[in-house]
């Protein structure tokens, strides 16, 4: 359980304590600093994702496609993965 005085200080109280494990919290953060600072992605750009079905990947999927306007394509282990 986390408690709610570690996100108290940057928090938007509109969202659950959930969000921050989630999109906006590490798989997020990750996500986003890999494709933009480290990446340094440029709009429209191709995007190949290996291991796409993970919670970054999938991150990085949406990131890519709907802020950035990319093409991507997502590789993941087994076709259950891709479903």
């Amino acid at each position: 359980q986390v408690s709610s005085t570690i996100l108290a200080k940057d928090r938007d109280n509109r969202l659950s304590l959930s969000h921050y494990v989630g999109a906006y919290g590490m798989p997020g953060a990750t996500a986003w600093y890999g494709m933009i600072s480290v990446g340094k992605l440029k709009h429209g750009e191709n995007v190949l994702i290996s291991g796409a079905a993970g919670a970054v990947g999938s991150i990085v999927g949406q990131i890519a496609k709907n802020v950035m306007g990319c093409r991507v394509v997502g590789v993941a282990g087994s076709d259950a993965k891709c479903a």
